[in-house]
């Protein structure tokens, strides 16, 4: 049996025809730079020790703790505070839900979502921004409120999505140069599913810029997530919400009896396709154009990300 193409295969050949593209960001936050003319960051270390990390290729070996090499046959990278303060997360959704394939692909709205966070990885380190990729679920948020923004404030399924009291998992991969995207991508292939339909979210702290959410979103109505993605905003964040959706999830082309099993839970339904067709599709284009229209209108990126169409339409 062949194996399964990884990400980094998928995207090579793609790469050259990236070599100018940019983000489509709403430059919505003053000092931002992201969605404007390009600057690329000076990067340094700051004299003061923040951790270490595993040396991947592309690191300056100035930067090897030759020491801890000594005491553990591993290499490590030091890492100061003026590294970890990363400029860029991509966040991954890897709900349940996200392992749905219909016909029309080859790829999960997962593996979709990957082929997303690798090009919008490389087209960040090309420009020698400080990236990170984090998974979004799998993480418990707890239950007593932590600080002004209550999680009593939001829906339910989207207290620790809005990274509100969520407990903060350590991130899968970061760089911040073209070198490490391929160790990177290694990493992301690594990324289970998680086995809860849940949401959750890093705790988003620090001076961080942009915040890339990969999501199907269809976990609450459209004015919940919008809620949401406006107390992200107003920490001064840009936003890029890449909305994943298989075909068939818009579409609804099925016909006879059906069974719906929800993703993660006991909970099924059978209906008759052709009955549910038309409203369901109403509803959808409904619930899409919410989304789009609040996103716009509060200076979020939204871009709609079908499994069926080449993901780096998304950049259009």
């Amino acid at each position: 049996m062949n194996q399964p193409q990884s990400t980094q295969d998928r995207l090579t050949p793609l790469l050259p025809h990236l070599e100018k593209a940019e983000l489509p960001l709403v430059p919505m936050v003053p000092g931002n730079r992201f969605g404007s003319a390009r600057v690329v960051q000076r990067h340094g270390f700051s004299h003061e020790f923040a951790e270490h990390r595993e040396y991947t290729p592309g690191d300056e070996l100035r930067y090897v703790d030759w020491k801890a090499v000594g005491r553990s046959d591993r290499y490590f990278v030091k890492r100061f505070h003026d590294e970890t303060s990363c400029t860029a997360t991509i966040l991954l959704d890897n709900s349940p839900g996200m392992a749905f394939c219909d016909d029309r692909s080859e790829l999960s709205k997962f593996d979709h979502g990957k082929l997303l966070a690798g090009i919008i990885s490389w087209i960040l380190l090309r420009d020698h921004e400080q990236v990170e990729l984090r998974k979004s679920g799998g993480c418990k948020p707890p239950d007593a409120p932590t600080n002004d923004d209550a999680p009593h404030k939001f829906p339910a399924t989207l207290r620790s999505w809005s990274g509100v009291g969520g407990l903060t998992p350590p991130a899968l991969a970061q760089g911040n140069s073209p070198a490490q995207w391929p160790d990177m991508m290694r990493q992301l292939d690594r990324m289970p599913l998680a086995k809860k339909t849940a949401l959750d979210l890093a705790n988003l702290q620090g001076p961080r810029r942009l915040l890339v959410l990969i999501t199907d979103g269809m976990f609450d109505d459209a004015d919940a997530i919008i809620s949401a993605l406006k107390t992200l905003k107003k920490r001064r964040y840009d936003l890029f919400f890449v909305h994943t959706l298989a075909a068939e999830e818009i579409e609804f082309p099925y016909r006879g009896e059906l069974r719906f099993k929800a993703f993660g839970g006991p909970e099924q339904a059978d209906v008759q396709g052709a009955r549910i067709a038309k409203a369901y599709r109403t509803e959808m284009r409904l619930f899409l154009s919410r989304l789009e229209y609040g996103c716009a209108s509060t200076g979020i990126t939204y871009r709609l990300a079908r499994t069926d169409q080449p993901p780096e339409i998304v950049l259009r």
